[in-house]
C-alpha cells in the first residue's frame, strides 16, 4: 500500500532524538577491539534483514487482499471503500499520532502494535460486511503511519549509524538501505499473488469458471478506458470465484501476517527507550510538528513537490483498483489478478533496488525522464486501446512496465525529500505522507463514479505537472548551491 514514511531519510531522526538522547543505542564498538567493522556490519544487516523480511510477510498477506478488493467485495463497494478509510484515517494519524506514539513506546514496539491491525483487515474479509470492513479499515489506517514512520527511522538511523562507523557516505547507505527495504517489501507482490492465483484457480472447476467468465463478458463490453464502476456492478449478478476458496486463502494470509508480528517481537533489536517525558509535553511538541506541518506547505520547494508526491497515490491507487478491474477482471477473470501482479511485483522489486544503485552513475534526472516518458506512453495506451478476452499478455507487459516506474517514483521521491530537507526532515516526510494520501483518496472516492478514462487523464496531467515541478526543484538547486555537488535533487 501503499503508503508511507520520517524524520531523517538523509540523516538522523531528530524527534528521536528530542525524545530520547540515548535513542540510537547501536553496538557499544568501543569496548571491542578486535573486527569492529565485522560486528557492526553484522548487527546492522541482521537487523535490516528482520524488518525488510517482516514487512515482506505482511504485505504478501495485506497487498495481495487489497488488490482484490474490487474484484471480490464489490457488493455496495465494500472493498473500494474500506480503501478509502484506511487513507483518510492515514492522513489523520500521519499528522496527529505518530509522534506521541514513538516518543511514547519507541521504534521497535510501535513497529509491533503497526502490525496487528493487518490481521483485522485479513479477518474481516472472512465476512466482509461494512460493520467488519469498516471498523477494521479504521485501525489499519490509524496503524499504518506509526508503521511507516518508525521503520523508516528505524533504517534511517541503522543507516547513518553504519555510515559514521565506517566511514562511508551516509547518503550513499541511506539510499542502498531504503532500495534493499523496498526490494522486499515490493516483491510482497509476487508472492502474494502467485498464492492468490494458485488457490483461486482449482483444476476440477476452471472449465466451469471460464464458462461462466465468458457469460459475463459478453454482457458488459466497456471494459478498459471506458469501464464504468456502477454499469459493471449492475450488470453481473454471477461471481465466479466462491467464497468458500477465498476465505481459504485468507486462512493463508493469516497465518502468514501472524509470522511477521512474531518475527518484528523475537528477532528484532530495540534501538531504543521509551521517552522519559511527560505526556503534556510529548503532546505540546505534536502539536507544535503538526502546526509546522501545517506551515511547510506554504514552503516554496514543497508546493513543487506536491503533484509528484500526490502521483505516487494515484499510480497506486490506479493499479490495484481501477486497472486490477477495468483491464484484468473485467476481461478475464479475478482470479487472474494475482497474476498479472505478479509481474508488477517482479519489475516493481527492480526497478526499487536496481536503479537505487544506477542513479550514482547517471543521476536523479535521467531517471526521472525515463520513468516520466514510459508512464505518458503506457497512459496513452490505455487510452486507445480496448482489452479483450485473449490479451492477457498485453495486460502483462503493461503492468511490467508500470511496475518500474513505480519503484522509480516510490524510492527517489523518498530520498529526494531527505536531500530536500535536511532540516525539517520529519516535516518534509509528513506532507509526504499527507499528498501521498491525497492521491491515494482521490482514486479511491472517484472510482465509483467516473469512467477509468477520466482517471487516466486526471493521471497523465499530475504526471507533466510532475516532472514540471521536479524540473524547477532542479534548476533552483543548481543555482543556489553550485559549490556541492553531492547531494543534487
Amino acid at each position: 500500500m501503499s503508503v508511507i514514511r520520517v524524520n531523517e531519510f538523509q540523516g538522523q531522526i531528530s524527534f528521536i532524538v528530542d525524545t530520547n538522547d540515548d535513542a540510537v543505542d547501536v553496538i557499544a564498538v568501543e569496548n571491542v577491539e578486535s573486527k569492529p567493522n565485522e560486528n557492526i556490519r553484522y548487527s546492522t544487516y541482521k537487523n535490516l534483514l528482520v524488518i525488510s523480511i517482516s514487512f515482506l510477510l505482511q504485505y504478501i498477506s495485506y497487498d495481495s487482499i487489497k488488490n482484490l478488493q474490487s474484484s471480490i467485495n464489490s457488493d455496495a463497494n465494500v472493498g473500494v471503500h474500506s480503501l478509502s478509510i484506511i487513507h483518510g484515517c492515514f492522513l489523520f494519524s500521519s499528522l496527529f499520532l505518530s509522534h506521541p506514539i514513538i516518543s511514547i513506546f519507541g521504534l521497535k514496539w510501535t513497529l509491533f502494535i503497526g502490525q496487528i491491525p493487518f490481521l483485522l483487515i485479513i479477518s474481516a474479509n472472512f465476512h466482509p460486511e461494512e460493520y467488519l470492513m469498516y471498523p477494521a479499515a479504521v485501525f489499519v489506517g490509524l496503524s499504518s503511519p506509526l508503521l511507516w514512520t518508525s521503520a523508516y527511522s528505524y533504517i534511517t538511523d541503522l543507516a547513518s549509524k553504519y555510515a559514521e562507523k565506517t566511514n562511508a557516505k551516509k547518503e550513499v547507505i541511506i539510499g542502498r538501505f531504503i532500495g534493499i527495504f523496498y526490494m522486499f517489501d515490493q516483491s510482497a507482490q509476487i508472492w502474494g499473488n502467485l498464492l492468490s492465483f494458485l488457490i483461486l484457480s482449482p483444476e476440477d472447476d476452471s472449465n466451469t469458471n471460464e464458462t461462466i467468465w465468458e457469460s459475463n463478458f459478453s454482457i458488459y463490453g466497456k471494459c478498459g478506458a471506458d469501464f464504468s464502476e456502477r454499469e459493471y456492478n449492475d450488470t453481473l449478478s454471477i461471481h465466479s470465484i466462491e467464497r468458500k476458496t477465498f476465505n481459504t486463502l485468507c486462512i493463508i494470509y493469516i497465518c502468514i501476517c501472524a509470522c511477521s508480528i512474531l518475527l518484528t517481537l523475537f528477532f528484532l533489536d530495540r534501538r531504543d527507550v521509551k521517552s522519559q517525558e511527560k505526556l503534556s509535553v510529548i503532546i505540546r511538541k505534536s502539536t507544535k510538528l503538526f502546526i509546522s506541518t501545517i506551515k511547510q506547505i506554504g514552503n516554496r520547494i514543497q508546493i513543487f513537490l506536491i503533484p509528484i508526491t500526490i502521483l505516487i497515490g494515484l499510480e497506486q491507487a490506479f493499479i490495484s483498483a481501477m486497472f486490477s478491474k477495468a483491464f484484468v477482471s473485467c476481461t478475464n477473470n479475478p482470479k487472474y489478478v494475482g497474476l498479472v501482479f505478479i509481474v508488477y511485483g517482479v519489475c516493481n522489486s527492480l526497478g526499487c533496488f536496481s536503479f537505487g544503485h544506477l542513479i550514482k552513475f547517471i543521476g536523479r534526472c535521467p531517471i526521472f525522464l525515463c520513468a516520466f516518458l514510459i508512464d505518458c506512453i503506457l497512459i496513452i495506451v490505455m487510452l486507445i486501446w480496448k482489452p479483450a478476452e485473449n490479451t492477457l499478455i498485453i495486460l502483462c507487459v503493461i503492468i511490467a512496465f508500470w511496475g518500474i516506474t513505480d519503484g522509480i517514483w516510490l524510492t527517489q521521491i523518498t530520498v529526494l525529500y531527505g536531500i530536500l530537507f535536511p532540516d525539517k526532515n520529519e516535516i518534509g516526510f509528513l506532507n509526504f505522507c499527507l499528498w501521498e494520501s491525497v492521491g491515494y483518496l482521490v482514486f479511491y472516492l472517484l472510482m465509483p463514479f467516473i469512467r477509468i478514462r477520466i482517471a487516466l487523464i486526471i493521471l497523465l496531467i499530475d504526471l507533466v505537472l510532475s516532472i514540471v515541478g521536479y524540473g524547477i526543484i532542479k534548476y533552483r538547486w543548481i543555482t543556489k548551491q553550485d559549490e556541492n555537488t553531492e547531494n543534487r535533487p
